[in-house]
């Protein structure tokens, strides 16, 4: 394997760099006092010399603010507590191994697979191993079998960084990268809007009324005449 799969992926801590005490360049500015007390708008000097009072540091904090935000603290602890937040929150990626065999059992296949499911779950990648040992090197085709067995089962919390190959004659080799979930919402499934029929606006049809039928006619002398019933007074 090479040293880069054997070597663990480390995040470089980088804390954001501050203006400290002389560094600051405008004046005035807004004084955040030790407890976090608003000291006020005060000129530059006379903000470090509060500092100074306090055997502690003035630090510009918000440089793109009008006036620009300065706090009084200890630069050294507040730039120490944010490596360790900074690092707390960076994820060293690892490549772990699974050594399997052409031949390996049942029982001992699901052990390595399920120890490979927590390296998944904890954001590591997993580099599956086959070696071969004797005649066992003339069976390529099994231990290519086991690996994708091996694919098979953690196809839910994997995806194939490096498909299988052979390194020499004595192994093959298959590196998984852990499956990033898509967090975007899902889209509803829309229902199909139904068609109204020949004659019925989508309007009626919303509302739930339709077009009434037109009276009956009656034919005279070969031309259709609407039908009207009329009364007749009592006798």
């Amino acid at each position: 394997m090479t040293k880069v799969l054997q070597a663990e992926r480390r995040t470089t801590i980088e804390v954001k760099s501050y203006r400290v005490n002389e560094q600051i360049r405008r004046s005035p500015v807004r004084v955040i006092g030790v407890e976090g007390k608003n000291l006020g708008i005060m000129p530059l000097q006379q903000a470090l010399a509060l500092a100074r009072e306090a055997e502690l540091d003035l630090v510009e904090v918000g440089p793109n603010e009008t006036p620009p935000v300065c706090r009084i603290l200890d630069y050294g602890k507040f730039k120490y507590e944010l490596q360790k937040k900074q690092r707390a929150q960076a994820h060293h990626t690892k490549v772990k191994e699974i050594h399997l065999r052409p031949g390996t059992g049942k029982h001992d296949l699901e052990v390595k697979i399920n120890r490979a499911k927590e390296f998944l779950e904890d954001r590591n990648k997993v580099l599956v191993v086959v070696e071969f040992k004797g005649r066992e090197a003339a069976h390529v085709e099994e231990g290519m079998r086991v690996i994708q067995t091996v694919i098979g089962s953690l196809a839910e919390l994997a995806k194939v960084e490096n498909p299988p190959r052979s390194e020499g004659r004595q192994r093959i080799v298959c590196l998984l990268g852990p499956r990033v979930e898509d967090k975007r919402p899902k889209e509803k499934e829309r229902t199909p809007e139904k068609v109204p029929p020949a004659g019925i606006s989508r309007q009626s049809v919303q509302l739930g009324t339709t077009p009434k039928e037109p009276a009956a006619s009656v034919r005279s002398g070969g031309v259709d005449e609407p039908h009207t019933a009329t009364l007749q007074p009592p006798a």
